[in-house]
């Protein structure tokens, strides 16, 4: 306890609880951040993050990991890089390039991993059906407790436009405290129960099965030996795997026009003196997703004197929702909400929730003060909304993970930065409200522009399906239990 006093005083002294509070929408802006932070590393490099794919991104962001890892060896000291995945969101990342990774003193884990069949079989008995459906949304990377980014993106081309299809983001760039409380939200959950080392697994054997030319459908045995042999195997061809990647890095970054000099330079001049707050949800000894996040904002929220700016990917309200949203209408708080409309959506179920209540949300309130609700018809910046952000009262921004969904609420992990500093709540009001200029405004009757079509721009396949998933969400057997999930 005397130790984490002397920490904790020590951080104290020399942050003085204050933190940046950059606003990254840029895509290139957002490769370059990462590259800067992550290039700056001298002992520790944390990354938690929903969806890591194998992609141009990933693969990228694992061979400067290496890299660095190797740098920091070079230095005479041992490196700190931790990542952690979760399990269905990572599906498809090479097995060789993990255990390569393990063997270059890169740590790996997942968060409830629902692909080993024991560790699925011994938490589903110990926790109940929540070790399935609690996921870890995180969006995090912390570099030697100083620096933090964090928003909407995963690690995935799409999420920084060298994607076919794109989405429209946003992250967050912040320090000092903010990054020293990521960083501690980050190790609490690595050290918890819902936490646990790369396994192994069967789709990973099958790889053995193949060198060695054994059938796992006839039965054939393959030994203890071999498999680590195997994993040796693997293992180089994950390092060949990085090694082609690394070549290109730096023409990539070219051809992109992706400045890191910029970046590192906007670090070191811009504030970093502004109030700002991390709040992450929690998991208890058993290794029990707790929600402490959507309880925080309701509270933050609540709080609007005067407006309420709202922008995010998947609406679903819930009773609670619905009550703060009339509450702060009936004080006189102006409130406005950018979401995807049918034809720019990723996520049909989540838009068939947020459908059923469309023409509840638009009539809230009475006479002049009602809800403005706006759907994003895709534009130049991105064929998807996917940034999680807001305003309030211009004073207040606040950028993270969380979606205005009752999985947010209640059943993922969420991060949220919060700056009250009207800076910050100015600039990001301006990110926000230009988006409107390519959304349609949704009228009375429940449809954009107050017109006959419910969903402008939509393909006919995606109209069938989001009526198929409507129906099943009004079924009042089933309905309410999907719901949930969304």
């Amino acid at each position: 306890m005397r130790a984490l006093i002397v920490i904790f005083t020590f951080f104290y002294a020399l942050y003085g609880f204050s933190s940046a509070y950059h606003i990254i929408d840029d895509p290139k802006e957002a490769i370059a951040f990462r590259l800067a932070v992550t290039t700056s590393a001298k002992r520790s490099i944390y990354s938690s993050k929903f969806i890591f794919k194998n992609d141009e991104m990933g693969l990228s962001t694992l061979a400067t990991m290496r890299a660095k890892a190797r740098e920091i060896k070079a230095n005479g000291h041992e490196p700190d890089i931790k990542l952690l995945f979760d399990s269905t969101g990572s599906i498809g990342m090479p097995v060789e390039v993990l255990l390569h990774l393990e063997k270059e003193g890169v740590e790996i884990r997942f968060y409830n991993d629902i692909f080993s069949l024991k560790k699925s079989i011994y938490n589903i008995s110990r926790i109940g059906l929540e070790y399935v459906t609690n996921r870890m949304h995180d969006k995090l990377l912390i570099v030697d407790n100083k620096h933090v980014i964090s928003g909407g993106r995963n690690i995935q081309d799409s999420y920084y436009s060298i994607g076919s299809k794109n989405y429209l983001d946003r992250d967050i760039y912040a320090s000092r405290e903010a990054a020293w409380d990521a960083s501690e939200h980050f190790i609490e959950m690595w050290i918890s129960k819902a936490v646990t080392r790369f396994d192994f697994g069967l789709g990973s054997l099958m790889k053995c099965y193949d060198k060695f030319d054994r059938s796992l459908l006839l039965l054939e045995k393959i030994t203890e030996d071999e498999v680590k042999s195997c994993k040796l195997q693997l293992a180089e061809d994950g390092e060949k795997i990085l090694d082609e990647v690394e070549k290109k890095i730096e023409e990539r970054i070219s051809e992109v026009e992706v400045d890191v000099e910029g970046a590192v330079k906007t670090i070191d001049s811009i504030n970093h003196d502004k109030n700002v707050e991390f709040i992450g949800d929690a998991i208890d000894n058993k290794g029990r997703y707790q929600a402490v996040l959507s309880t925080k904002l309701v509270e933050i929220a609540s709080k609007a004197q005067k407006s309420l700016l709202i922008e995010t990917p998947y609406l679903i309200p819930d009773k609670r929702m619905f009550a703060l949203f009339k509450s702060l209408l009936d004080k006189g708080v102006k409130i406005t909400v950018i979401t995807n409309s049918l034809k720019s959506t990723d996520g049909l179920q989540a838009f068939a929730g947020y459908y059923k209540y469309r023409k509840k949300l638009v009539n809230l309130g009475e006479g002049e003060n009602q809800i403005k609700l706006y759907e994003y018809m895709g534009s130049p910046l991105g064929d998807y909304l996917h940034a999680k952000s807001a305003v309030i009262d211009d004073e207040i921004a606040l950028i993270g993970s969380y979606n205005l969904d009752p999985r947010s609420d209640r059943r993922n992990t969420e991060v949220m930065f919060v700056a009250r500093d009207l800076e910050s709540a100015k600039t990001l009001y301006k990110s926000i409200i230009t988006h409107t200029l390519y959304s349609l405004p949704v009228g009375r009757n429940g449809n954009p522009q107050n017109g006959w079509d419910a969903f402008p721009g939509a393909s006919f396949k995606k109209r069938l399906q989001v009526k198929f998933y409507e129906g099943i969400l009004k079924n009042p057997i089933i309905g309410p239990g999907i719901e949930s999930q969304l």
